[in-house]
């Protein structure tokens, strides 16, 4: 086997974790500007949980998972309830092993 699927999949890596730091950074983003338009805009509690249902975080939240899930990312979806976390140097350990495993 040449090396392009190793070397590919090494891009691969390094490019999911940029879309997953790019996704937090537009979610906090959104998150930060719809706090100050929820308590600015409409301090009434029931104006602030109707426009939660509408354009909130928790609805953007649920729209970003049907997204994923259009997208034909299901699997990942699951493995959501999978314990623990990771930090970015995951990619960094992926590669080792796909240099490793992948001839």
């Amino acid at each position: 086997m040449s090396a392009a699927p190793r070397t590919e999949m090494i891009a691969a890596a390094g490019a999911l974790e940029d879309a997953l730091q790019q996704l937090t950074s537009a979610y906090t983003r959104y998150a930060e500007a719809y706090r100050v338009v929820s308590r600015g805009a409409h301090p009434n509690e029931n104006q602030q949980l109707l426009l939660e249902d509408t354009i909130g975080i928790s609805r953007v939240s649920g729209l970003i998972v049907q997204r994923l899930r259009a997208l034909g990312l299901e699997a990942v979806l699951q493995r959501a309830r999978a314990l623990g976390t990771i930090d970015e140097t995951w990619v960094t350990a992926l590669e080792a092993k796909i240099e490793r495993f992948v001839l």
